[in-house]
């Protein structure tokens, strides 16, 4: 559902370095496959510093997607009609196949999807500011769903043209479903607007709220972004915090006058010369002056209370901490054991048939004890939309595959045949069509 810059940083707080003069055959060979814009797979050697700011940038966007679920969650009971608490349970659901897709694509990097889950829980690891605020009303719900929805899904499809596959491939299934989340947050507003005069000073209360939030999801501007530079370099990140911005916003100023509501800045207006949107680019600084501040909502493991709202925990826990299941360990006849870690189980690849008589396709990658786990895993984590009639599973270690860096060597002996192709032979035009 959301992702965020990568302009956090991370827990040492240390500023990215510049990469040496001097680079090995390995990194050379990264860098060169960077440069065509190709693709890094799991196997392929990487920078410890690309791979550090992946697992970093991943594992955060999946925290976002199911700590994002709790505020939407909260309404579910409080919807206004089982046709809203369908739909609410539906996209809470899509929050968490898309957190799944996202620490998948997180495990092939190496990491374990319970280190990952320890530094949500202890208040390490990051996510999403915007949930640091309360949904007070139903006009929340449907604003998340067409702003804060909405800038991620601005943030978020450049990221299908990622540097690293498993990532890049996560994104593309989180992209089709996220305009779903979208499309029924507006359209719940549009119901709203209809109503009484109450019900639409509840939108425009909420926009008001939000619209300075869903700004700053874009990250600080280029210009105090640490880590912009060396992602775009790197192909993680393909455009700007500015640009991005920039985009969203025209983009949902004709949205908001179909609504019949008004962003709350003064200087929103077009600006003919730059054929964008101007606006109060110093109230924007003072937000994220704010954000930066703002202690974390997982710090404590509970939500600011804000006008008297009740205080949730985030994650599982008890009385001393978190509990056994959070942690990997349960009791059995009085004594703790430890489950096996996930980053200890084969990674196995998954591929989908979506239709009978058409070839299966890889559709992307997960840990799974066994073949039968990785069957079962595949199909709530790829299929949970009835995109498929049947799922392979293939251990990766099996796969022998050639080295796209060896592409002209390995398919030259195909590359002079050019009589193979029918555009070869010259046929006389009035021959028509064969």
């Amino acid at each position: 559902m959301y992702t965020q810059s990568m302009d956090i940083p991370d827990a040492s707080g240390k500023k990215p370095t510049a990469v040496p003069d001097a680079v090995s055959e390995q990194e050379a060979a990264f860098e060169a496959r960077i440069a065509a814009d190709g693709r890094i797979e799991p196997q392929d050697w990487m920078p410890t510093a690309y791979r550090k700011t992946l697992v970093r940038q991943i594992s955060q966007h999946a925290h976002s997607e199911i700590v994002g679920m709790l505020p939407e969650g909260n309404w579910i009971s409080r919807a206004p009609s089982l046709k809203r608490k369908t739909i609410l349970i539906a996209k809470v659901q899509d929050e968490a196949g898309h957190g799944l897709y996202l620490y998948s694509a997180a495990e092939t990097l190496g990491t374990g999807r319970d280190e990952m889950l320890d530094g949500l829980h202890s208040g390490k690891a990051k996510y999403s500011s915007i949930f640091n605020y309360p949904t007070l009303n139903w006009a929340d719900v449907g604003v998340i769903g067409w702003l804060v929805d909405g800038a991620a899904i601005m943030n978020q499809v450049p990221l299908c043209r990622c540097s690293y596959g498993p990532y890049a491939r996560a994104m593309i299934r989180v992209c089709k479903e996220e305009s779903f989340h979208q499309r029924q947050g507006y359209e719940a507003l549009l119901v709203m607007m209809k109503g009484t005069d109450e019900q639409k000073a509840m939108v425009q209360d909420a926009v008001n709220r939000y619209w300075w939030k869903c700004l700053a999801m874009f990250g600080p501007p280029d210009a105090d972004s640490p880590h912009s530079a060396q992602g775009m370099r790197w192909g993680i990140k393909r455009i700007s915090n500015d640009d991005l911005r920039q985009k969203f916003i025209d983009a949902t100023v004709p949205q908001a006058k179909v609504l019949g509501v008004t962003l709350p800045d003064p200087d929103l207006k077009w600006n003919e010369a730059r054929g964008h949107h101007d606006y109060g680019s110093d109230r924007l600084g003072r937000v994220l002056e704010h954000r930066s501040r703002q202690r974390p909502v997982q710090q404590g493991a509970s939500w600011h209370s804000c006008q008297g709202t009740q205080r949730r925990s985030v994650g599982a826990r008890s009385s001393h901490g978190l509990c056994p299941q959070a942690t990997g360990t349960r009791h059995q006849g009085g004594s703790m054991t430890t489950k096996p870690a996930l980053k200890d189980w084969p990674l196995w690849e998954i591929f989908v048939r979506s239709k009978q008589g058409l070839e299966h396709k890889h559709c992307g990658s997960l840990h799974a004890a066994d073949a039968g786990q990785a069957l079962h895993m595949a199909r709530d984590v790829y299929t949970r939309r009835q995109e498929g009639v049947s799922i392979w599973v293939l251990p990766s270690a099996a796969i022998t595959a050639s080295n796209p860096d060896d592409k002209g060597e390995f398919f030259d002996p195909a590359a002079d045949k050019i009589y193979r192709h029918p555009t070869f032979y010259e046929i006389p035009e009035e021959v028509g069509h064969m």
